[in-house]
């Protein structure tokens, strides 16, 4: 039986160490696309539930002006603000600024049916303020699918000795949504 030398068992190790980086870098990479991948399709997801919000929250105001209850000029800005949203390029960014935009003219909304109970007591009001919740709930739960992503996503690319992979795919961390 044949002996191997020193540089023979030097490249054979060498070999093994490769191959089994290599092998670490091909699945690190997988899964770095995956949640790429998935992260854009729930900001999409996040970005249609805003729509969907948008558009129930300019009914249910619509609907409270029809039945007796006067905005301010402060409230009517906001609503215009809200209208004016645009849904077509969604990003991380204007999730943020969309949901914030939501959030004032919401409780705005809610304020203007507290303050006028005899607007709300209407079968369709009902109807789109179980809307609404139903939509915020799904919202939540789509934030926290997100939120758990994006500490997935952002684990991947911290690897140490896997770094450059990231900057060679040009993915950055993110940052969660609230």
């Amino acid at each position: 039986m044949p002996v191997m030398e020193g540089y023979q068992i030097f490249l054979l190790i060498l070999v093994l160490v490769s191959f089994f980086y290599i092998s670490v870098v091909v699945y690190v990479i997988g899964k770095i696309l995956f949640f790429k991948r998935r992260l854009k399709r729930k900001v999409q997801g996040l970005n249609l539930l805003l729509y969907e919000r948008t558009d129930t929250l300019l009914s249910t105001k619509e609907f409270l002006v029809k039945k007796g209850v006067v905005l301010n000029v402060e409230d009517g800005e906001l609503f215009e603000k809200l209208k004016g949203l645009s849904f077509q390029r969604p990003t991380e960014e204007s999730i943020r600024d969309h949901a914030g935009v939501f959030k004032a003219a919401a409780s705005k909304l809610q304020y203007l049916a507290q303050a006028n109970h005899k607007a709300t007591v209407d079968a369709n009001y009902a109807r789109f303020d179980g809307l609404l919740q139903d939509l915020e709930r799904n919202y939540r739960t789509l934030i926290g699918a997100y939120n758990a992503d994006v500490v997935a996503f952002n684990y991947w690319l911290s690897i140490p000795t896997m770094r450059w992979i990231g900057k060679m795919l040009r993915c950055k961390k993110r940052s969660s949504l609230s």
